[in-house]
């Protein structure tokens, strides 16, 4: 988790004002959603300094570089993009909130994210998992003594659903300390166009009746080997955190296949006819803030 959360920081803070040139616009959304642009009415949530238990200390200074809108100060930044809204919060080194212990038990402190981010405007009724991070270190010095392992603090992440449907790009998560106080958080939880709750209705009708589930895993299988013959799920997608382009928004049947021999796996997702979709972040030439 420490891995992803901080390549998700180093590409978020890394990133490029310029949108995706306008072949590749069109090319990406007319792949993954034709109905991009029907109205939003399932809302999302948009995080920001004045809810946050984030300090970035005072005095700070409000500036814009990288394509982000930055709140500085001398114990960290609080950072909105300024294309999609997504909010990085990271404190600084030596901090009085790095230095302070973690909140309580793992159970304590994935309750007390939850409670955090739903009081501050998240949609209860969206909040699918909440998954518990420990961050730990240890290991041996240079003279090989072997150091205990100690826990330095706990990840909680929120996972975003709609009608029982996960939606795979949406996150929202943070580290508290003993005091309560936000060592670290990032929110992307974008709006969705209403068409989506009648496009998982339709998917979940699909693949409940089982003939109607046969038909569309064996088109699948016979155009994505090992695809169609492992069970998938039905999933929402819109453009990650990452992404530069248009927002958009598609659901998908998911599946993973089991591993090659090199030991590698990948996630394709298909539409209600078998074809396989490929997501605008997903396409080799997707303008995205890694990049």
């Amino acid at each position: 988790m420490k891995r992803a959360i901080t390549a998700a920081v180093l590409a978020l803070l890394a990133a490029c004002e310029a949108p995706p040139p306008a072949s590749t616009r069109a090319l990406t959304e007319a792949i993954v959603s034709p109905s991009s642009s029907a109205a939003v009415t399932i809302p999302g949530y948009q995080h920001q300094l004045q809810n946050s238990r984030f300090n970035p200390g005072s005095p700070s200074a409000a500036v814009t570089e990288s394509g982000f809108n930055k709140i500085v100060g001398p114990t960290g930044t609080f950072a909105t993009n300024v294309i999609n809204g997504t909010v990085i919060a990271l404190s600084n080194a030596g901090s009085p909130a790095m230095l302070a212990a973690p909140l309580g038990s793992g159970e304590t402190h994935n309750a007390a994210v939850r409670s955090y981010f739903v009081n501050a405007g998240l949609p209860d009724g969206q909040i699918g998992n909440v998954d518990l991070h420990p961050m730990m270190k240890g290991g041996k010095t240079k003279t090989g003594t072997r150091l205990p392992d100690s826990l330095v603090g706990y990840y909680s992440v929120l996972s975003r659903e709609i009608n029982r449907a996960p939606v795979a790009e949406s996150f929202a998560w943070a580290r508290f300390d003993a005091n309560g106080d936000v060592v670290a958080e990032s929110v992307y939880w974008p709006p969705l166009p209403g068409s989506v709750t009648a496009d998982v209705a339709a998917f979940n009708a699909l693949v409940s009746d089982a003939g109607s589930l046969a038909t569309l895993t064996a088109t699948i299988e016979a155009s994505n080997p090992g695809y169609g013959s492992v069970p998938g799920r039905v999933v929402i997608h819109h453009a990650d955190s990452t992404y530069r382009g248009q927002g958009v928004a598609v659901v998908t049947y998911d599946s993973l296949k089991a591993r090659d021999s090199l030991g590698m796996r990948e996630v394709r997702h298909f539409d209600v006819s078998g074809a396989r979709v490929i997501l605008a972040h997903e396409l080799p030439q997707a303008q995205t803030s890694s990049r």
